[in-house]
């Protein structure tokens, strides 16, 4: 059975949450609550770009080898992360 939290519990629990959510703000940390907007992702347009190349290959007849491709959609997306202030999982 569950363990039951009193009203005093939960309000500890929250204040220490807070606390910590101040420590991670003095030290750089954005929260994003609700995320953002698809057209506002770099990474969504760096697909959509990649997309209308392909498409771009098959209409002009020009084919790029898997690992060219490869290899310029990872520095894309390596360049897009560096960028990038949402990274998940890392503290800067």
């Amino acid at each position: 059975m569950a363990e039951e939290l009193t009203i005093e519990d939960y309000e500890a629990k929250r204040a220490e949450l807070q606390k910590l959510e101040e420590e991670l703000k003095a030290k750089g940390v954005e929260f994003v609550a609700d995320g953002k907007p698809l057209y506002k992702s770099k990474i969504f347009w760096a697909n959509i770009i990649a997309i209308g190349a392909m498409v771009g290959q098959y209409v002009l007849g020009y084919s790029l080898s898997g690992e060219e491709v490869a290899f310029v959609l990872g520095g894309v997306n390596i360049l897009l992360r560096y960028l990038n202030k949402d990274i998940s999982g890392v503290v800067v």
